[in-house]
This record gives structure tokens, sequence and C-alpha cells, in this order.
């Protein structure tokens, strides 16, 4: 069966999401230490969900934190955190526009974390 470039693009896709878990760890990993483990979950539509997984003190069950998420533009993805509430909620920078970014630069943005929305 020939090859289309609808299967080269979707195997580049596939390239990128496999490679998605390590960068996370490797960006964000120093913010956990050894307690727990991060990964990065990917919706159908494109959105990226980092999650701190660990194992709570009281209970010893295994909790998942959903610290960050990235959602796709056109060219960048727009970086949210979430809320008390459980909603998602659109991170701004300190002159008080969205951020949007690379992915590294969304990435770079939540390890500084400098509001204290996703380490808190």
């Amino acid at each position: 069966m020939a090859r289309t470039s609808v299967s080269r693009k979707s195997q580049r896709l596939a390239t990128v999401f496999e490679f998605l878990p390590f960068l996370v760890r490797r960006v964000l990993g120093w913010r956990i230490g050894p307690r727990g483990m991060l990964l990065s979950r990917t919706s159908p539509n494109g959105a990226l969900t980092v999650v701190h997984r660990l194992r709570d003190g009281c209970s010893g069950e295994i909790v998942e934190r959903r610290i960050a998420q990235l959602r796709p533009g056109r060219n960048d993805y727009q970086l949210f955190w979430k809320k008390g509430n459980g909603r998602w909620t659109a991170y701004y920078d300190e002159r008080g526009d969205t951020f949007v970014g690379s992915l590294a630069d969304c990435l770079r943005e939540v390890s500084r974390d400098p509001f204290s929305c996703y380490w808190s």
C-alpha cells in the first residue's frame, strides 16, 4: 500500500505526541523531585494536560493533580491553570495579557510559576 501525505503527517504528529511526556518531565521534573511522577495527556483536539501523579500521605491512595493545560492555537499554545472550583482558567502574564507561546515557552512559564498558580 502506497503512503500518502496524510499518513506521513499523522506519523509526524504521533512522533511529536510521543515526545511530549519526556519534554514535560525534563522541564518540570525539578518541581516535584522524587515525589510522584509527571504525565502528559493529549486530548483529540490537541490540548495537552500536565498531570502530577503521587501517593497521598494520609490514605496512601494514588492521586492525580492536573497542573496545567496547553490548548493549541494556529501556531502556538495558550496556557491555562486550574482554579479551586475545578475549572480551567486562562493564565495571564505580568502585563495582563493571556499567555500564548510555543510549547517550550508555556512549560517554562509553568516551571517558573511567578503567581503560584500551578505549584501551590
